[in-house]
């Protein structure tokens, strides 16, 4: 049916990742206790970061905190344009 193939097309392009999301590396971070997984689609040329929830009481100040850093140390994070990171994975 060609309107089924069709509605499912759609909803595979809504998919975060396209068809080919791939898995690259896990990261943890020994002090913060923070850890994520990174995925890749090509397709999508997109990078999806995947972070743990909150497992210690110590995540739950982490995860309050809304101060942002800049990405680059050292870029002023009041100007426009400027990537900016949750200063609890710095």
């Amino acid at each position: 049916n060609e309107v089924q193939s069709e509605e499912q097309q759609q909803l595979q392009d809504l998919r975060l990742g396209g068809s080919d999301l791939e898995f690259c590396f896990f990261v943890s971070h020994d002090e913060t206790g923070c850890s994520c997984a990174v995925y890749r689609s090509l397709e999508k040329r997109m990078i999806a970061i995947s972070f743990r929830g909150t497992c210690t009481p110590i995540d739950l100040v982490t995860d309050a905190s809304i101060v942002q850093d800049a990405w680059v140390e050292g870029e002023d994070v009041t100007k426009e344009g400027v990537m900016k990171i949750h200063s609890g994975f710095r």
